[in-house]
């Protein structure tokens, strides 16, 4: 069929696109674009000989029109074999292509087609994976009496598909040559986000959904209220997956129940949305930076304990980032301008909510037309309280529905009657402690219990803070059997929580039988001992996973330490202070050191060391400053004890500021110093660094040999030490000093070693790093094709962490390779972005083989003014300005 003349009325469409070609053109830019002239070819002519036509291309996208559906199906089948055995450039691999099929009746005008058949094509596409075919329910009903021999369709059920009405029947091509096994085609109805999954159906609520959802989409901040056990999370959650198309980056749930301390706030967001704090900038300032351009969803859940810190939180997000809402559920509204608040009421088809729930909890009960006066009188006592309807639901699996309506009236009769509360809260109070009320001893002593936890907790912490139950685990499936509590699957490990208003009764409880000091207490000192456990596990480059889910009780633990045992709170910042590294909550780390020095007001060891330990997270946010005041007084107390270690760790702190700072003279005299005091106290681990950081210096002053010398001591000491994470830092320091000596194979193998273990490790800053010292390597071997797709994939990594630093590096080894390619002004603009970025880092750059490089290249290319006219353009560019010189390069494509 000729290309130019296309048909109409009813015709069949094929659409496809190649799987991770973003993720490829990042990473191999060069190989890709050698990969797609051939997938093209292959496509276009593929779909040529089987009669089809090419009416339009998006990118490595092909939309492709058919007369028949027969011939559709042949075209796909041909080009899947096609491109599977096709020879594929080793850098990309074998290129994966999707396709869908869909038959319907089509408008065209000006070459190409429209309405609802290209829409559903498209969806259908998007919902396969690569060298999968999906036909539609359609197309499928054409072929069924036409399927060529050994050709078969396999119904892989209803797919829910993105912006469309109703649910598509698809079915997969299964014929010989082509892959049969795929997971269920992709739901495309949803956005990134971490909501939870939810189990139970959602019932009502039909009048009030449409009123949240209409009330989001006028202004940015929405407020929820209610008590508590109202509904107001479920609505969220509910109102959340219907608006999935608003939010291109996604709906995000920050449950801020466990969070007891305001400042710990912008830490919970950025946990749930997979920001890592960065070296030389507090947590919220990352957070912002990262939420800047995006457009999504922010839900911040239970925040009524916390309104001043949410207020201030919400007002900065909003005002920075003009494509995020925040929807917030509450008690309280937050009184913000810009708020808007929905007040949430009682469920007003409780009946049919309870009916419900009555089915699930007992299959086998039978409920007819004379129990509807039942069911209306208990939702009435239940003031239509979801939570309340819930629980009382809970009790069907062991009574008849009339018995629980008698057992529910002389309950309520007994029920708390204080006046200050509402009648919602009293009675939901009252459905909660009836249900209380039918648990055995042991079942109330581990609900109790489990009051005292911040968020969910394994069954041994419930296990020491209730020592008295021998059958723990028993007792928490049964409270699980009764609605009272949640089951939580975090990373193969079982997590209980209590539901937020049962957690609150069961603390009332608590302080009634006089055992809230004591639960308090074998809570703390149960996390306390895990932390002290943990303590020796921090050198193998991992945080200890039985801290990975335990922050909120780590919080409560040291809070309660901090009232009751203070120099044992001390001796556990210090010790979690390993773990705030590691896991890069260095802003959470410097808040409870400052307040552990609160504490210690005299002038002793424990205050010289604190100081010290504030200095290090000081030093690791760039607050210069600040680390050499605590630096120095650490030092002044040091000398006064004449303690050798603490003067040695003090100095330590001092060099490390100083050689930040780019005073290498300064900084080498201090570490020279402090050195003996580390060899006479005995502390191994202290010389080992010292040395490292002694090497890295004499390697930024050009003394390789001395650099490799200094530095290959400190490996064979990180060796001995078992410090598996300091051994990667040393083994990278080296590659370089390597890199520096023009032995690049010892170098190159250095840096993929690194790269390797950290990928294992999850390690993506260092794996970044390693990265760019393999393109570093790959520069120097005049390499520049595989350079350039090292430091682009650099940039790109380094882009995701916001780590400053790489990204100016990654545009060093750009620039280089540009210069190199004659392109002089695209290389000085990137200098120029490189430079501020360092600035902005707070890092001195002493040792950029590939800055050197690009500098060369480019003195010679032009005049100094045009060159420096040229950085100062570039000094002013973003990411997306770099993205778009970048696109404009020779041979490259990225995106911002």
């Amino acid at each position: 069929m000729a290309s130019e003349v296309l048909p109409s009325g009813t015709v069949t469409l094929l659409f496809t696109d190649i799987e991770g070609s973003t993720q490829l053109w990042e990473r191999h830019p060069l190989a890709m674009r050698e990969a797609l002239s051939q997938h093209d070819n292959l496509v276009r002519s593929t779909i040529a000989s089987s009669g089809g036509a090419v009416f339009k291309t998006v990118g490595d996208a092909f939309c492709a029109v058919f007369r028949d559906p027969e011939d559709a199906l042949s075209a796909s089948i041909t080009l899947q074999r096609a491109l599977h055995d096709h020879a594929w450039p080793a850098e990309t691999g074998a290129v994966r292509v999707r396709i869908g099929i869909h038959s319907g009746v089509c408008t065209e005008r000006d070459g190409d087609y429209f309405g609802a058949t290209t829409n559903r094509v498209a969806r259908l596409m998007s919902a396969a994976y690569g060298e999968q075919i999906l036909l539609s329910e359609a197309t499928a009903a054409l072929l069924q009496d036409a399927l060529p021999e050994g050709v078969t369709l396999r119904n892989v059920g209803l797919i829910r598909l993105k912006g469309l009405s109703r649910p598509e029947a698809g079915f997969q091509v299964i014929a010989p040559g082509l892959r049969a096994d795929f997971p269920a085609p992709k739901m495309l109805d949803s956005r990134p986000n971490n909501l939870p999954t939810q189990i139970s159906t959602f019932v009502g609520r039909t009048l009030e959904l449409q009123q949240v959802s209409t009330l989001l989409s006028r202004g940015r901040l929405l407020t929820i209220v209610g008590p508590g056990g109202i509904g107001k999370t479920r609505l969220t959650l509910q109102l959340c997956a219907t608006a999935a198309d608003r939010y291109l980056d996604g709906r995000w749930l920050v449950d801020l129940s466990p969070v007891r301390n305001a400042d710990f706030i912008p830490q919970a967001v950025a946990d749930a949305l997979g920001v890592r704090e960065r070296a030389g900038e507090q947590i919220e300032a990352t957070l912002l930076e990262h939420l800047v351009d995006k457009t999504l969803l922010l839900i911040l859940d239970n925040v009524e304990h916390l309104i001043g810190g949410v207020t201030l939180l919400a007002k900065n997000v909003l005002s920075k980032s003009p494509g995020v809402s925040i929807l917030t559920t509450s008690r309280e509204p937050l009184h913000v301008v810009g708020e808007q608040i929905y007040r949430l009421g009682p469920l007003t088809e409780g009946r049919a909510l309870f009916l419900e729930r009555a089915r699930q909890i007992a299959p086998m009960l039978t409920l007819d037309d004379s129990d509807g006066s039942a069911m209306a009188s208990l939702c009435a006592k239940l003031e239509n309280m979801p939570l309340a309807i819930e629980l009382a639901c809970a009790r069907l699996s062991s009574m008849t529905l009339e018995h629980l309506e008698r057992r529910l009236r002389s309950a309520l009769t007994l029920s708390s009657k204080d006046s200050t509360e509402t009648s919602r809260h009293r009675t939901l109070r009252e459905t909660i402690a009836w249900s209380y009320d039918l648990l055995s001893h042991d079942e109330r002593v581990v609900l109790r219990a489990l009051s005292v936890f911040g968020g969910a907790c394994t069954l041994d912490a419930i296990s020491a803070v209730a020592p008295e139950i021998a059958n723990a685990n028993e007792i928490v499936d049964s409270l699980i059997d009764k609605s009272l509590l949640e089951a939580e699957d975090h990373d193969g490990d079982a997590y209980y929580r209590l539901l937020e208003v049962v957690c609150e009764y069961g603390r009332e409880q608590l302080r009634q039988s006089n055992e809230e000091a004591a639960a308090e207490a074998a809570h703390a000192g149960y996390y306390a001992s895990i932390v002290l456990q943990a303590a020796d596990a921090y050198g193998n480059g991992s945080p200890p996973a039985m801290l990975d889910n335990d922050t909120p009780n780590l919080r409560l633990m040291l809070e309660w330490y901090f009232a009751n045992e203070q120099p044992e709170a001390v001796r556990l910042v210090r010790t979690l202070s390993s773990d705030w590294r590691m896991r890069g909550n260095i802003t959470e780390g410097r808040s409870w050191i400052t307040r552990a020095l609160s504490l210690a007001e005299k002038e002793d060891s424990d205050r010289a060391r604190l100081l010290c330990l504030g200095a290090s997270f000081a030093t690791l946010q760039d607050d210069l400053d600040e680390s050499l005041r605590l630096s120095n007084e650490a030092l002044g107390i040091f000398r006064s004890l004449d303690s050798s270690e603490g003067i040695a760790q003090a100095l330590f702190r001092i060099a490390e500021v100083q050689h930040r700072q780019g005073h290498l003279d300064t900084a080498e005299a201090l570490y020279r110093e402090s050195f003996p005091h580390f060899i006479e106290s005995g502390d191994a681990r202290a010389e080992m660094l010292c040395l490292g950081n002694l090497g890295m210096l004499a390697r930024q002053r050009g003394d390789l040999q001395q650099a490799l010398q200094l530095l290959e001591d400190a490996m064979e000491r990180a060796q001995r030490l078992g410090e598996a994470r300091i051994l990667g830092d040393v083994s990278m320091a080296i590659g370089w000093v390597k890199l520096g000596l023009r032995d690049l194979e010892s170098s190159r193998r250095l840096f993929e070693r690194t790269l390797t273990e950290r990928l294992h490790q999850g390690d993506r800053y260092g794996a970044c790093a390693a990265r760019h010292g393999l393109a570093t390597v790959d520069l120097e071997e005049g390499r520049f094709h595989a350079a350039l797709e090292g430091f682009m994939a650099t940039l790109h990594d380094a882009s995701e962490l916001h780590a400053k630093d790489y990204i100016a590096r990654a545009l060093h080894g750009i620039a280089a390779v540009k210069a190199t390619d004659g392109e002089s002004d695209l290389a000085l603009r990137l200098l120029g972005m490189a430079d501020r970025l360092f600035r902005e880092s707070g890092r001195e750059l002493h040792d950029s083989i590939a800055y050197e490089m690009a500098v060369t290249k480019l003195e010679a290319a032009m005049p100094e003014t045009r060159r420096a006219a040229l950085r100062q353009e570039g000094a002013q560019m973003d990411m997306r300005d770099a993205a778009a010189v970048l696109n404009r390069s020779k041979a490259l494509e990225v995106t911002p």
